[in-house]
């Protein structure tokens, strides 16, 4: 195992490139831009947070699997912010795939009582 991780750090490391895992955590308060639905299999948001803590390539775009167990109730979600012009928060895993985008598995919408 050992030997294993020490091999895949070192040939990440002659490439010059990241392994497909960054940091997990909370983006900043953002609004849905645009949300893609593929044949893929995978959802596509677009949003420009101001803090995204992975180090994935693109920080616009987010991506959430169609078969995991509670995707479709984080679309609804992101969908009634898209369409209320609400405020959310994407919690993002530290894996990066779909063109170097950041994978989620939460959303949290942000409500201001002060609307």
């Amino acid at each position: 195992m050992v030997k294993y991780v020490g091999f895949t750090m070192l040939f990440f490391a002659l490439l010059g490139t990241k392994p497909i895992f960054a940091e997990a955590g909370w983006t900043s308060e953002t609004q849905v831009l645009e949300i893609i639905a593929t044949t893929a299999g995978k959802f596509i948001i677009h949003a420009q947070p101001k803090k995204n803590p992975t180090d994935c390539r693109d920080k616009n775009h987010f991506f959430l699997d169609y078969g995991l167990s509670g995707s479709q109730q984080v679309y609804k979600l992101l969908l009634d912010a898209a369409l209320s012009k609400s405020t959310v928060k994407l919690y993002v895993t530290g894996r990066c795939e779909l063109f170097d985008m950041s994978e989620l598995s939460k959303a949290s919408l942000i409500i201001d009582h002060e609307k």
